[in-house]
């Protein structure tokens, strides 16, 4: 059961519109079915000699109440709601569609069956036409027949979950909660714009998709604006009215997506997406005083130097001066060690930078010099650069043998964090790897090249709801998490060079694993709608294994089992407080 709400000023209006022919003469033996009270026959609007309805007696009675109240003809007042079955639903009788609006009301709160004092509404209902869905429109004026007025507070949320309920009620197809794990679909109006400009998907979806593979590699909120303004995507920062310089929020364009007036149409990350709003997207970068901060990165001492070198010429290359140039370093989440000078204690001659974590036997930081990570990257020449008596730019390339540390670190990393998501976590941790292998779909999606860039691609969009927690709340960094999203962002960087064939099979595999492993969480938490997302990307993602030629390797007998779909769908369970890796158990039931 899906529901549709709008609200207007006019009860008169909508009933005319509701009786008429229709936008696309979609409107066929428009009539009642359901009312606020049992009997229809003197409520139907007659048809006069002409042909034509007359609704004046409806609309008085509808608009009594507001009448009454003093608020006939005000903006939200009137009420409608658009109730549609799923197509696999049989279809309902006018009987079983008066006890569904009946329901629906009662449980909205707005005329409960032992109210009588509740709003007035009726329920129209028109003839199924070919290709059509069967649905019903609910009319209700906004005031109490006692004169109070109705509560219509979380009115979108209230009905998504009276029609949850509906369907257990009645035995119709199970529809998604209003759990806001969802993206933001785009309207009609996006979608036939999208086609009469001959696009292959809808502005929002393309710009969405854009923002997710910055927000996957970004270290920081200056190189998020960074990678989307480099991805040719149009970006504009809001700012505070109280504080100018700080930044509140961003929305986005496509270049060529302009209204009729020839501006571009804008989208705020919250349109895209309930995680992309820019206060969520600085929680995956805050940097707290955690202690689980001071675990391992998983990463090798070859990777951490490629890490860090390219950290550092980011930094160098976007800075002006010392201080622009170590802030950009602090904010990519970089540990500095000043050197300062003998004869004049205050003044820098030098810096050393780590990862955090990155620690010898003995829980110390391994620090890495500017020199030591590239000639150009010494403190002396970066300032003779900024100060324009050095015009050459900063060369600080990453050499094979890093790539292939590099590649080494990250099939390790994936392939660890799915034995973590089975061996018994906490929910807490378990929320963030699956915010953090959205990430390394999308990260993956960028470095790959060829047809497998496709598929990662189609595996990372499916798996997108999988990977968000209900009613957008966005889980705390955790150490595991961040040293999934680090090996990540480095390969987003790197790019698929010096991986080979083997490489990318076993990456494939691991996120193949990594994507299942999610799907059982979910399963284990009760949520199917994002079980069936995570389901559905695991096989986007064993498609792609199968057409590498991985069934052929010990590891595919693992990825078949793993991704086999038990036989019979198990019932949803309370969420529970600590994920086992287990499946839910399922009770026998008595004959």
């Amino acid at each position: 059961m899906i529901d549709h709400i709008k609200k207007g000023r006019f009860v008169a209006g909508l009933l005319y519109y509701l009786y008429g022919p229709g936008k696309s003469d979609e409107h066929r033996n428009p009539h009642l079915v359901a009312a606020w009270r049992d009997q229809l026959t003197n409520l139907e609007p007659p048809i006069r000699p002409d042909g034509r309805r007359d609704f004046r007696h409806l609309t008085n009675l509808l608009n009594a109440p507001l009448t009454a109240a003093g608020r006939c003809g005000q903006n939200g007042t009137v009420w409608h709601c658009v109730l549609s079955a799923a197509p696999a639903d049989p279809l309902l009788t006018d009987d079983e569609w008066n006890a569904i609006a009946t329901d629906f009301m009662d449980l909205m709160g707005l005329a409960r069956k032992d109210d009588p004092a509740g709003v007035r509404w009726v329920a129209v209902r028109h003839g199924l036409s070919r290709g059509g869905i069967d649905h019903i429109h609910i009319a209700a004026t906004l005031a109490r027949q006692d004169g109070q007025l109705p509560s219509l507070h979380n009115d979108f949320l209230r009905a998504r979950r009276a029609c949850l309920e509906i369907e257990q009620r009645h035995g119709l197809t199970v529809t998604a909660p209003a759990d806001r794990t969802a993206r933001a679909r785009p309207t009609r109006a996006e979608t036939e714009r999208a086609a009469r400009n001959e696009q292959t998907e809808p502005p929002r979806i393309m710009l969405c998709r854009c923002v997710q593979a910055a927000a996957a590699v970004a270290h920081s909120e200056a190189d998020f604006f960074t990678r989307i303004r480099g991805s040719g995507v149009l970006i504009r920062e809001r700012r505070s009215e109280t504080e100018p310089g700080r930044i509140t929020g961003y929305a986005v364009a496509l270049a060529g997506d302009v209204s009729r007036t020839g501006a571009p149409i804008w989208y705020s990350g919250g349109k895209l997406a309930p995680d992309l709003t820019l206060p969520r997207l600085r929680r995956r970068w805050e940097r707290s005083a955690n202690p689980e901060r001071g675990a391992q990165n998983g990463l090798s001492p070859r990777s951490v130097r490629a890490a860090l070198r390219s950290a550092a010429t980011a930094a160098a290359a976007h800075a002006g001066s010392d201080v622009d140039f170590f802030d950009r370093l602090t904010s990519a989440g970089v540990l500095i060690r000043y050197r300062y000078s003998d004869q004049n204690p205050g003044q820098i001659t030098g810096y050393a930078i780590s990862l955090p974590g990155h620690q010898d036997a003995h829980g110390e930081p391994l620090w890495y010099s500017g020199g030591r990570l590239s000639a150009d990257l010494t403190l002396p020449r970066l300032r003779r650069r900024w100060n324009g008596t050095g015009s050459q730019p900063v060369r600080a390339a990453v050499d094979p043998s890093e790539r292939r540390a590099l590649w080494d670190d990250i099939i390790r990393m994936t392939g660890s964090t799915a034995a973590q998501l089975r061996s018994g976590i906490d929910q807490r941790t378990a929320a963030e790897l699956a915010q953090a292998t959205a990430d390394a779909l999308s990260s993956s999606a960028l470095a790959v090249h060829g047809p497998a860039r496709r598929d990662l691609q189609q595996a990372a969009d499916a798996f997108d709801r999988a990977a968000r927690e209900a009613y957008g709340a966005t889980p705390r960094p955790t150490a595991h998490g961040d040293a999934l999203r680090t090996t990540s962002r480095l390969l987003a960087v790197l790019g698929s060079a010096g991986s080979g064939p083997a490489a990318l099979t076993m990456l494939i595999t691991n996120l193949a694993e990594l994507v299942a492993a999610v799907a059982d969480l979910r399963q284990v938490q009760g949520r199917a709608h994002q079980e069936a997302a995570a389901r559905a990307a695991a096989g986007q993602l064993h498609r792609l294994a199968q057409h590498t030629a991985i069934q052929r390797s010990p590891a595919s007998t693992r990825l078949a089992r793993i991704l086999q779909p038990p036989a019979v769908p198990a019932r949803p369970v309370p969420p529970q407080r600590r994920y086992t890796g287990t499946k839910p158990h399922t009770p026998n039931r008595s004959p």
